[in-house]
């Protein structure tokens, strides 16, 4: 769920308060991709002082990865990202006495929370799914337009949109190859025609087969004619 113009801090204690995990979850993947969009430079600075290498040249997935993949074991990288939601919230010393403790209560809370389920790779890429999608709109709205690169070359989304333009060039190579088949093809047919100037090939006649001789039938033999012999007389007593 995308959460604008809300009080985060208030909206956290509620969900952690009423155990509500989506709820917490929500709050922490909507305003990381806000970072991840509007305060890149200082993810990218974070992840490199927390001993986690990035640099601007990174994907949105990339940093998201680095993120997720780091986010439980390392506290420090956790305290940092709980500490730039608080100031991206107006929980800063000069807005609120006790920013300090709200920072460590937000950080301690996660921290359990990460602790308790990113050890299972499915709640990990469905978290990692949810944060891609809340930063592929927020790029696509962005004022101005984002220059980078949302998703990385290697994945199955940045391997879709690979696969669509690979599939462009293919078709405009099988374009280009019918083009010159068929060039190459009607040059062979009138080649006689441009080397004459022009003028078609005369059209060679069909061939006029000659009959094919017949044998002779030869007059059959007439059957001899057999002379009937008389009934001989029968004799009187």
């Amino acid at each position: 769920m995308r959460y604008d113009n809300h009080n985060f801090f208030s909206n956290f204690l509620g969900g952690v308060n009423s155990k509500d995990v989506d709820l917490t979850l929500d709050l922490w993947v909507n305003e990381v991709s806000n970072l991840i969009i509007d305060s890149n430079d200082e993810i990218i600075s974070l992840l490199n002082k927390t001993g986690i290498k990035a640099e601007k040249t990174d994907s949105y997935e990339q940093l998201a990865d680095s993120i997720l993949n780091n986010i439980n074991s390392n506290s420090l990288l956790n305290k940092g990202i709980c500490f730039l939601i608080a100031q991206e919230n107006g929980i800063t010393p000069d807005k609120n006495k006790d920013w300090k403790k709200a920072i460590d209560t937000i950080s301690d809370k996660y921290a359990i929370l990460f602790k308790s389920i990113m050890s299972s790779d499915k709640v990990k890429a469905s978290i990692k799914a949810d944060l891609m999608e809340h930063i592929k709109s927020k790029a696509d709205n962005a004022k101005g337009g984002i220059n980078k690169v949302v998703f990385s070359a290697d994945t199955v989304e940045g391997k879709k949109k690979r696969r669509i333009k690979i599939a462009k060039y293919v078709l405009g190579g099988l374009a280009v190859v019918a083009i010159v088949y068929i060039g190459l093809h009607y040059y062979k047919k009138h080649k006689l025609s441009f080397e004459n100037g022009g003028q078609l090939p005369p059209v060679a006649p069909n061939p006029v087969m000659n009959p094919t001789p017949t044998m002779p039938v030869s007059n059959p033999m007439p059957s001899p004619v057999v002379n009937a012999v008389a009934p001989m007389p029968t004799p009187s007593i």
